[in-house]
């Protein structure tokens, strides 16, 4: 395993409060139909959630092919997005 996914990896099992082998199969990512259509790759974020500890995880879109390979298959679904969603939460920023 390379450097950058073993630290990929811990701070996934850290936002998740996880230890467990392929306990990627409970986690569904949701994402909203604007995020895809009008934002970069780079800045889709994806927002998991566990079905059996009920944890949540945040990534980017792009991590999400890593996410697969060293956590299990997930499941990905799109949001339908509303209205207010088009307004980003200044707090929501990485900058």
């Amino acid at each position: 395993m390379l450097k950058k996914e073993i630290t990929f990896l811990n701070r996934v099992r850290k936002q998740l409060h996880c230890q467990e082998q392929g306990c990627g199969k409970n986690i569904t990512f949701e994402v909203g139909e604007n995020d895809i259509e009008f934002l970069n790759d780079d800045k889709v974020k994806f927002y998991g959630k566990c079905s059996k500890c009920l944890g949540t995880v945040k990534i980017k879109a792009t991590d999400w092919l890593m996410f697969n390979k060293l956590m299990g298959e997930t499941k990905l679904i799109s949001v339908k997005s509303t209205y207010n969603s088009l307004f980003e939460d200044p707090k929501d920023t990485d900058a």
